[in-house]
């Protein structure tokens, strides 16, 4: 404020300050693995432990607009991820024209943010729907990009949910458990393989069955099964166009096993005594997800 009457006059300031002291994250891990083989090497795996330690994580923070109107970037997290993997091979001759091998490896993980040093990072919220609303908040004791929705409890008279009073952590996108496994068979030239992924313990917030303002298209569950007078049980509310709160109703689950490819193939006898190896095959790719 300048003068007698204290008119208002603006300023300036410098928006998305930088932080001189930003470094890189550092991570420290302790491992301990076993690799086995046994069985005259018909049997082989591995099972391995470890606790990595993530420190001066890199995040935003949120600080009062007269100092910065935009987030500012700190080292300011610890990140714990703690786990086990695990793989396990086999492989069988059975005979001079028949072999096979068969192959899977299993994850489980659990992520952790452990602490944060900046009083300004604790309402750190994301996740936004664009209409006003937001389905992810970053909190010390949970998972990264845990979900922090209100848990639907059932309806009211009227066919709308009743929701809890307070939020609730409902997940996060992170997957708990990956795996994968692999087959391979051939018989004499002619051979066979197929390799998978999936992943499970994590979710997604399924905005789909949201309000339709322009008359789109709409989920056949929903369409199918929704409240009505005669049909209070429904696993839908009732029709509506109001902005949906953020709930555990739009959580699901994001397991999938996808079928990475599917390969056959046909070794070609020995033409010309200089071409050693002719293969044809063809390959199915990310053929099948479940």
């Amino acid at each position: 404020a300048f003068g007698p009457d204290q008119t208002i006059s603006p300023g300036s300031n410098q928006p998305y300050q930088v932080d001189p002291n930003l470094t890189w994250e550092t991570m420290k891990e302790f491992d301990l693995g076993i690799d086995f083989t046994m069985i005259k090497g018909q049997l082989s795996g591995s099972i391995d432990f470890y606790d990595r330690k993530s420190e001066n994580v890199i995040l935003p923070v949120t600080l009062p607009t007269v100092l910065s109107p935009g987030n500012v970037t700190l080292n300011t997290g610890n990140v714990s991820n703690k786990g086990i993997e695990g793989s396990l091979k086999w492989t069988k001759q059975i005979n001079q024209n028949w072999k096979y091998a068969v192959g899977g490896n299993i994850s489980y993980n659990k992520n952790e943010l452990q602490k944060v040093n900046n009083a300004y990072f604790s309402n750190l919220i994301g996740g936004s729907t664009n209409n006003g609303e937001w389905t992810k908040q970053v909190m010390v004791g949970e998972s990264l990009g845990s979900f922090y929705v209100y848990d639907v409890t059932g309806f009211d008279d009227d066919g709308d949910f009743t929701y809890s009073p307070e939020r609730v952590v409902a997940g996060s996108y992170l997957p708990t458990y990956t795996y994968g496994f692999n087959l391979a068979v051939s018989y004499k030239n002619l051979d066979l393989s197929v390799d998978a992924y999936g992943v499970a313990g994590n979710k997604l917030y399924n905005g789909k069955k949201a309000q339709r303002f322009g008359g789109e298209n709409i989920e056949f569950d929903v369409l199918n099964d929704f409240w009505i007078p005669s049909n209070q049980n429904a696993t839908n509310p009732r029709p509506f166009n109001a902005v949906p709160k953020a709930s555990t109703y739009y959580i699901e689950s994001g397991d999938y096993l996808r079928i990475n490819n599917i390969t056959l193939g046909y070794t070609l006898p020995t033409i010309f005594d200089k071409i050693n190896k002719v293969r044809v095959y063809a390959t199915a790719i990310n053929p099948f997800m479940f």
